[in-house]
Order: structure tokens, then sequence, then C-alpha cells
């Protein structure tokens, strides 16, 4: 695996991405955070958004005014739409088929950006000969503009449209570029992880409240602790490792609590679960 390169904001200047036009087919949790983030870049009248259920476009429709929403892309009757500028694929793998299928049925020859686990850039590139094809795996941070932004590019696109969706993605957080044969390793730490982390405040907070805490106040630790530390790590370049044992004194309280979390196998198990997670998304690459 090679190293990440993280993308540098001033490459691009954002006024030069105003005035294009996008379509992100899926409005769901991804699609609503994407949203968010190109809403800071492009003009919400030069956005689409491609949604069936009709709860969910309103839902939309009622944050950005401006913006366009239709239920399907069978109601583009414009198929210029498709022959230039953004379409950004934030549908889930399963229905990944039906939705390239769409699209070429209308004809594409613009930049597709896709957000789906387990489809890779060929066959994305097989489906849509003409576009150029993009790969992104956000994780859900994205949505308070916090989050990690993997980007993967196909050998069509060039260093111009590849810059252009750098410079966009990084309204959405820290952008890295990686080989797609990393993605899914990556994706098992950036994309899985934020449910990590969740679920280790959750066991924190529980702990807490099973020793006399009250639920608001062991979770508030919890979560100021997790942030000072990652934002420590973050900005010293210290390894973590160092920084746990910079925290345990001999024969003292955390020396005696990171024993316990070793003797139950907490690398173990993380080690298991990013396996786990690069297992599931090979499956889905092979429609499992």
């Amino acid at each position: 695996m090679q190293d990440m390169d993280l993308w540098d904001a001033s490459v691009v200047d954002e006024s030069s991405l105003s005035d294009n036009r996008v379509l992100i087919v899926g409005g769901g949790k991804m699609g609503a955070a994407i949203l968010d983030g190109l809403a800071n870049v492009f003009e919400p009248g030069r956005i689409t958004v491609s949604e069936p259920d009709d709860m969910r476009r309103a839902e939309l429709q009622h944050r950005y005014a401006e913006i366009n929403t239709i239920s399907g892309l069978d109601q583009i009757e414009d198929h210029s739409y498709l022959a230039e500028d953004w379409i950004i694929l934030a549908v889930k793998p399963q229905i990944m088929g039906e939705v390239l299928d769409d699209i070429n049925r209308i004809g594409c020859q613009s930049v597709v950006i896709s957000v789906a686990v387990g489809i890779a850039i060929e066959q994305l590139q097989e489906s849509l000969p003409l576009a150029s094809i993009i790969r992104i795996m956000p994780n859900l941070p994205v949505m308070i503009g916090e989050g990690m932004v993997l980007l993967a590019a196909g050998d069509r696109a060039t260093s111009e449209q590849i810059d252009a969706v750098a410079d966009a993605c990084y309204e959405l957080g820290d952008v890295s570029f990686i080989d797609e044969a990393d993605i899914d390793i990556c994706a098992a730490i950036s994309g899985s992880g934020p449910a990590y982390f969740a679920l280790v405040i959750d066991a924190l907070e529980q702990a807490g409240v099973a020793a006399g805490l009250s639920s608001s106040l062991a979770r508030e630790l919890a979560i100021t602790t997790m942030m000072g530390t990652a934002d420590m790590l973050d900005m010293t370049g210290e390894d973590p490792l160092d920084l746990a044992k910079a925290v345990q004194s001999p024969g003292g309280t955390t020396e005696r609590a990171v024993a316990t979390l070793e003797e139950h196998g907490l690398s173990n198990m993380f080690a298991s679960a990013i396996d786990a997670a690069i297992e599931r998304a090979r499956e889905l690459k092979d429609g499992a």
C-alpha cells in the first residue's frame, strides 16, 4: 500500500466551478451530505438531485429551495445535462446496475463520480464508455464538513477534472488521493471508522453509568477525551503507542486499565473488524 497524498486546496479556484451543473443520483444520507458540501461551491440552481422517495425529496427541497429535484432520471428532458459537468452516483451498490443503464440509455460524456462500495472504476468505465470516472469514499463526518474523502481516478479522467473534483470535495473535509487497489482497505478504516469510534464512546458511557455517573456526563467525558486525543496526535505527529505509554504511570490506574484491554484482545478485535469490512467490500464487488 502506498501512502496517501493529502489534497492541497489552493490548487483550484472555486469560482471556476460555480457555473458547472451537478446531478446527484440518490438523496440518502450520503447524497445529502455531499449536497451540503457542494452547495457551498456551486450555485444551488445548478444542482439537481434524483430521489424516488417523495418525502425525502421534499425534505431536500425544503433545505435548499433553489435546487432541482426529480424522482427519476427519466424526467431529465435536457440530455445535454448528461453530456457535460458532473454526475454523482450516491446509490447502493445493489441498484447501481439499473442506474448505469438509465444513464447510458440517455447518453453520458460527463465526469461521473461514484460513491458506491465495491464497484470498480473499470466496471463503471465499461458501462459508461464516454465518461471520465472518479471514485470517492466519504465517511459520515462529511455531514458536518469534518470528514475524510478518499479519491481514486480512472485513466480517462484528466488532471483538471481530478483537481476540480478534489477541490469541491474539500468542502466535505480532508481529501486524500489513493490507489484504487487500496480503496477497500482504506474504507474499512476511514469509511467504517465512525461506527467503531461511536461504539467505543457508547461503551465508555455505559461503563461510566454502571460505575455511578450520569449518562450525559459519561458521554461528555468520552467524546471530549476522544476529540482531544485525536487533535493532539494530529497536531504533534506523535506515535499513538507513545502517547498511550505517556498516560500510564507504573503501577497506576491507566496501566491496569490498558492491561485489561490487551487481555481482552482489543487489537485483535479491531484487526478482525477491518478484515471483515474488507471481505464484505470484495463480496459486493462480486455481486454477493
